[in-house]
């Protein structure tokens, strides 16, 4: 083999090797954007709360349910992108510290995270009751 076809060779496998990190980092941009629209879901949520606790309403799960619906499909589009750029590189990261680890590994070497998947449970709806608070008095006193 040729200097110049050793040299062709090298930079092709350079330019893949650069296509596949700028897909993964794209892939990456995403999912952070996912989780800061994830964080904005548990904001509304927690603003549902606040509010029903003033006003001394009872909530229920239901009141919530789009959040949680949306959320929950955030966080599948999350997970099949980790997915897709697992499938692109030779390492995956560990979600408990962010450190990379071979493909192969069953837990993190670093913190001794898990990286076996356990299938999740439905969250069955409840009811959350709130302290029942005096309603404001209408009139001043005087």
């Amino acid at each position: 083999m040729s200097f110049i076809d050793k040299l062709k060779s090298g930079v092709s496998e350079a330019g893949m090797k650069a296509k596949v990190l700028v897909e993964i980092n794209r892939l990456k941009l995403i999912n952070v954007g996912k989780q800061n629209e994830i964080n904005g879901l548990y904001k509304e949520i927690g603003e549902k709360v606040t509010l029903a606790a003033e006003l001394g309403q009872e909530l229920q799960l239901s009141y919530f349910s789009d959040q949680l619906e949306k959320i929950s499909m955030l966080k599948t589009e999350i997970e099949q992108n980790l997915l897709k750029i697992t499938n692109l590189s030779d390492e995956k990261q560990c979600p408990a510290c962010q450190r990379s680890n071979p493909i192969d590994a069953l837990q993190c070497p670093h913190c001794g995270n898990s990286f076996i998947v356990q299938e999740r449970s439905t969250i069955e709806p409840t009811y959350i009751e709130l302290p029942k608070q005096p309603k404001p008095s209408s009139r001043d006193d005087e």
